[in-house]
């Protein structure tokens, strides 16, 4: 089967988006030119608005490359949401020689697409299972929503004070992964006999867009709580909720989202070890790449045939910030009590 070619103009633009990325699209690893014997991995990333991707993900993956793989030579593309760009930067990145892909799709459907077009070069699934791919590392969706829906539930005062509590529901872009979270998000809800509410019209994952949904919702006056899907959107919600004493819940464990625990400005967050999940898939892909199999580790499982890695959560509020994530230096102490935060920290016992 010949390799994938991309159109003259969407190369480009893909190449652009690439080159424009900032430092998630630099070129890292061994060195070499696109066809030498170089191995090379591609890193195919949806888009850049997971800071906590870009501060530890990322990071953890290009370190782990570079242990299992000296030899490797790295290259990220970043979509910008675009799923066409995303596409055009696979068909280079096959073209070019990619010897092992990691996908992190703008979507399950069109990332399914991607792998099915990578012409026989193995793809780590990043963020959710797809079909055919060689590899999955994953956070677990699902538990990240049950979790979500336990920390809204406590923070509207317990399960009595919480049914019939109308909770907003930001989602986010449509991986594997979110589709778990929001399914066993809503179900949790229904279950505590709380009302999810859907917000109309979210044309994206920004926190401008998250706050506009609030506000086209009715704002503190029509909703009792927010859940999103990350903190970036979590941040969004607060910014239109403004300091009416409507909790937020989001998901990422961001260096702002821990500071607006420190504040009180939201309730909690949900933490998957990013850097787990970036240092496996490196592992995983450097393999592939120099043509091994990939070492299982413990808790590594085969699910529909593929083998899979799936990163546990596990949820924050302020009470847990110095333990789960000062202690295993997700935030530094450092970090968390800039100058606006820096009485909340000393009322909080952090510094």
């Amino acid at each position: 089967m010949p390799r994938p070619a991309a159109p003259p103009a969407r190369r480009a633009a893909a190449l652009g988006a690439a080159l424009l990325a900032g430092p998630l699209a630099a070129c890292t690893g061994g060195g070499g030119e696109p066809g030498d014997d170089t191995p090379t991995v591609a890193l195919l990333l949806a888009d850049d608005a997971r800071p906590h991707w870009q501060a530890r993900t990322v990071p953890a993956f290009e370190a782990q490359l570079s242990r299992a793989c000296p030899e490797c030579r790295l290259v990220t593309h970043v979509a910008d949401g675009d799923a066409a760009v995303q596409a055009d930067q696979l068909a280079e990145a096959v073209e070019d020689g990619a010897d092992a892909v990691v996908l992190a799709p703008t979507s399950a459907t069109a990332g399914a697409e991607l792998v099915a077009s990578a012409d026989e070069v193995p793809v780590v699934a990043l963020d959710g299972a797809l079909p055919g791919a060689a590899h999955v590392v994953t956070t677990d969706g699902a538990a990240v929503g049950r979790q979500q829906a336990a920390a809204v539930v406590a923070a509207l005062g317990g399960a009595r004070d919480a049914r019939r509590a109308r909770v907003l529901l930001l989602d986010g872009a449509d991986s594997g992964a979110e589709q778990a979270r929001r399914s066993a998000l809503r179900q949790a809800l229904r279950r505590a006999g709380v009302r999810p509410v859907d917000a109309a019209g979210l044309t994206d994952q920004g926190a401008a867009a998250a706050a506009e949904a609030v506000r086209a919702a009715g704002g503190a006056g029509a909703v009792d709580a927010v859940v999103a899907a990350s903190d970036v959107q979590a941040g969004g919600a607060r910014e239109a909720l403004g300091a009416r004493r409507v909790p937020v819940v989001g998901a990422g464990a961001d260096l702002d989202a821990v500071r607006r625990l420190v504040t009180g400005a939201q309730a909690a967050t949900v933490w998957s070890d990013d850097r787990a999940l970036g240092s496996r898939a490196a592992a995983v892909a450097g393999a592939l790449a120099a043509g091994l199999e990939p070492r299982p580790r413990p808790g590594t499982e085969v699910v529909a045939g593929v083998p899979t890695d799936v990163v546990a959560p596990r949820p924050v509020t302020l009470d847990e910030v110095a333990r789960l994530l000062v202690r295993r230096g997700v935030v530094s102490v450092e970090e968390v009590c800039d100058a606006d935060t820096r009485a909340a920290c000393e009322r909080a016992g952090l510094v």
